[in-house]
Order: C-alpha cells, then structure tokens, then sequence
C-alpha cells in the first residue's frame, strides 16, 4: 500500500511530520470544512428571483427569526451595534484587526442574517487567530445553531428558568455570583460536587437547552451591565471551586472515555468564544495542585490558558485586588457572604447551600452483580403515572417493565438489551395506569458471568392530583 503513494503525498507527508494515514485524515478535514463552508454560505445568500415579482409585503431581513420587520435588529440580548457605548476590547484592536472586523461586516452584511454587535464578530475572529475565512464559517454557524433552537427567544419563552431538571443543577456548577470593581461578571464555577457519571445520566437535549438558556441570561445581564455603566464588559471573571474534587472523581472521570465524550457532546462553549477574561483555581486538593495536567480533565484548554493557580496567600491578595473582596465568596477568601445578582427566584442560591436540591435532583446508584438481576416494584392507583430513567455506566443490560392487574401480568416494555459503549443517550419513558396496577422494572444481567453493571436510575409516580414522589 505504501509503494501506492504518490510523490507529492509523500513529500506532504515528510514536510509535516505526518505519515499516509494521517495524511489522509487532513487531507479529509480540509475537503470536508471547504464543502460545509461552501454550504453554509449558499444556506445563507440571498438568492435573487428569475422573474420580477410582486411583492404585498415586506419579507423579513433575516432568516428563520420570529420578530416582526417593525422591531430593532436582532442583537446580542437586547443591545444592537448602534449602541454607542464604549468597548474596552474593541478599542484596544489595531488598525489591522479593525479592517478584518469590517471586512466580516462586509462579507454578512449580503447574507441573510442577524445584524449583531461587532463584539460577536472579533470574538470570533479572535477565536481562529483572525482567519476571516475561517470565522466567517464558524460565525455563520453559529447563526444556523441559534436558529434551529430558537437562542434569540429563550429568555422570552422561560422568563424565569422553569424549563428542566437540568437547569437548576447546572447553576450549582456555574452560578453568575457579582460584579466586580471592573464591571465583569463574576461566575462560581465547582467541580467534583456532582458525581463524575452525571454525563452519562442527563439527557443530551436537556443539558443543551440548559446550557443555552445560562449562555443566553449571561448576554443579556452584561447587556443590562452596559447600559448602567456606559461600558462593555463582555468576559466574565471564573472562580473555579476545587474544594470538592477528590480522587474518586478524577479516577471515576479520567478512567470513563464515554463520560468525557457525552461531556464534549453537551456543551455549547463553540458557539460563545471569548466570553472569559481570567480564570482563578482556588482551594485545589493536593494531588491536583501538584500536577497541573490533572485539572485539563476537567476544564477546557481555553479556560486553562487563562487560568491562575490560587495556592497561596500571595496569589490570593493578587485575586481580591483584582476582582475586589466584597466580590468573593467568603468560602473563596473574599467577605461576600450572599451573591449580587438577582436570578429567577428558582435559580436563586440557597442560603443553606445547593444540598438539598442536589440531594432531590441525585439518581440512584446501584451495582447488579454478574449473572444477577436488580427489581424495582411500585404500586400505583388508577390515573397515575410513573416515570423512568437509566443509564449504565458502561456495557449492557436487559429492561423489561411487567404490569399486573389483578393475577394477570404483561410486558408493557420490552424485554429489551441495551448497550452502553460510547455515546449512547439514557433509557426514559412513562405509563399511565388506566386502573390500579403493580409494575415491575427488571435490569437483567444474567448474560455476564463475570462482570457487575453499575445502573443510574431515577423512578418517579406522579398521583392523579398530580404530586410527584420517588
């Protein structure tokens, strides 16, 4: 096969350190992001009509967006780049960077989409190292995302967060917390205080709609920021909590390929670059203090190349000068004892803390031994319904829900193997029970003779008056 290779693919190859197969591989990647780009920008041209036309009406500026043409352009939150208040970042650009900034203005002023402030365009293009090719693919990409899932109404359709289980977990782990002394938000950001599966539990959509929805709150409130104080401060200071990260976590996470890889998959950092200014790790148990590759598991390179170790009482006197001490968390060596910022009352902290929502929201975590099967029975009357949940950890298991009624019981599920090996989505569904009934779930693992299976698992009834209970 090698003696097949072309010259020119061998000296390619040689140049760049990379051999056929490799070779290949880029020269794919490269086809590929040429034909997608080509793609998204005939998705996004205007396309003139072959005969005239009669138009009654004025057709929408923009595409696939709800707003009436009467309304203000479309913009980051509810500001437009006619704003007229100042921004740091766009400022300090030189003469260069302000002719690319106006060339991608240029460029998407003749597609069909949203006139945003010119923030989001140096954002991107700071992003791929000011390549206006590349971030014009990447922004008109993001427009496309932000329409298939209705970004720019989010706020509109769930004012005060109610949308998902998941939501009011993601605020225990990325909680927007104060303004400090230069007007950027700041977020508390904790690792390790939910279980390192929890990845492999939620429900991609879910976690989607839950990260877009704090994506969405964070640009309007550094919109409502600017309006107040004159100024744009479009990145966000992050004070990343380390105190309850412990070795079982990092061993659960660095030891699980498929929980790292639902994580990449429910996440929409891509579609918000450049929203972080400075990074702080504070209270870093010792094994991960020692060794700064550990802690790249668990926050992006991009996070980590503007991070600060905080190991002492030097790094922290530089913090609370920087951010201000009535800014921080006491438990983060600031005095703030409550957080500034007013979220829908769902999504406020707690002054005792997250446990009890985390202890409410938190599955079971149960071992089915090799060649052994795990029950659950519930009762219910008639009208109610039950719910369920699951995921494995890794491998396979079969699921069947029985129901019976009087001395009759049926499969209503299944029975069914599931396989969990990569990036496979949780097992869910509900039953209504037209009379009273008993159902019984069955996660059989009498296949394996050898190997237990750790089962994620929430079951929940909720009566005819509609109260849920697990």
């Amino acid at each position: 096969m090698g003696n097949e290779m072309s010259m020119d693919a061998s000296c390619y190859g040689c140049v760049h350190g990379l051999g056929l197969k490799s070779w290949r591989r880029k020269e794919r990647k490269e086809k590929f992001e040429k034909v997608e780009k080509a793609e998204l920008l005939e998705k996004f041209t205007p396309r003139k009509p072959s005969k005239p036309e009669q138009r009654h009406a004025p057709r929408r500026r923009w595409f696939c967006c709800r707003r009436k043409a009467s309304q203000q352009p479309l913009s980051c939150g509810t500001y437009s780049c006619e704003d007229g208040i100042s921004c740091p970042t766009l400022d300090e650009m030189d003469a260069t960077q302000r002719a690319i900034v106006a060339d991608l203005r240029g460029k998407l002023a003749n597609l069909k989409v949203p006139k945003r402030h010119d923030l989001w365009l140096k954002r991107f293009l700071a992003h791929k190292k000011w390549n206006l090719e590349k971030a014009l693919a990447a922004y008109l990409e993001m427009e496309e995302w932000r329409c298939s899932v209705g970004a720019d109404d989010i706020l509109q359709e769930f004012p005060d967060g109610n949308m998902n289980r998941v939501l009011p977990v993601d605020m225990t782990g990325f909680y927007p917390y104060s303004v400090d002394k230069k007007g950027r938000l700041v977020i508390w950001m904790s690792i390790g205080h939910v279980p390192w599966w929890r990845s492999l539990f939620e429900r991609t959509d879910e976690a989607l709609r839950a990260q877009l929805w704090q994506g969405e709150w964070i640009n309007a409130q550094q919109a409502q920021l600017a309006k107040l104080t004159g100024i744009w401060r479009e990145r966000a200071v992050v004070l990343v909590d380390l105190s309850h990260l412990d070795f079982n976590y990092f061993q659960g996470l660095s030891g699980s390929g498929r929980a790292r890889r639902r994580g990449t998959q429910q996440t929409t950092a891509q579609y918000y670059p450049g929203v972080v200014d400075k990074a702080y790790l504070l209270n870093a148990p010792s094994f991960a203090s020692k060794a700064w590759s550990i802690l790249k598991i668990f926050l992006s390179e991009k996070l980590m190349e503007k991070a600060m170790l905080v190991s002492g009482a030097t790094e922290l006197d530089q913090m609370l000068e920087d951010l201000g001490v009535a800014n921080v968390p006491r438990s983060l060596g600031g005095n703030s004892g409550a957080p500034d910022l007013q979220l829908p009352p769902p999504l406020m902290m707690p002054r005792d803390g997250w446990g009890s929502l985390l202890e409410s929201w938190k599955p079971q975590e149960i071992s089915i031994a090799a060649g052994a099967q795990h029950e659950e029975i519930l009762v219910i009357e008639a009208g109610s319904s039950i719910s369920w949940q699951w995921a494995l950890v890794a491998s396979s298991v079969t699921f069947v829900v029985k129901q019976k009624i009087l001395e009759n019981e049926v499969d209503v599920v299944g029975p069914m193997e599931y396989h969990f090996q990569d990036l496979e989505e949780p097992i869910f569904g509900s039953l209504t029970a037209e009379r009273p009934s008993e159902y019984r779930f069955l996660w059989e693992n009498t296949s394996s003779h050898w190997s237990k299976r750790t089962l994620l698992l929430r079951l929940e009834v909720s009566t005819a008056k509609g109260q849920p209970t697990q």
